[in-house]
């Protein structure tokens, strides 16, 4: 991420290569933001399904509303 990071702070900075900065800041968004984004919705909704399977396996631990 670093390396990432200096190569677009770099090439901001002289100006030059529009495209390449483009292409990088876009890599870099996809890698670091959107696919850790879909990595953790991905394991909450797992979570979220396991906790609701187990609650219908075992209805007899449930706190009744008495």
């Amino acid at each position: 991420m670093r390396l990432l990071l200096g190569v677009l702070v770099g090439y901001s900075m002289r100006g030059k290569e529009k495209r390449l900065i483009t292409v990088l800041t876009t890599v870099a968004f996809i890698v670091y933001i959107i696919l850790p984004a879909i990595a953790l919705l991905a394991l909450r909704l797992e979570t979220y399904n396991r906790s609701a399977s187990r609650e219908q396996l075992r209805p007899e631990f449930r706190r009744s509303k008495d």
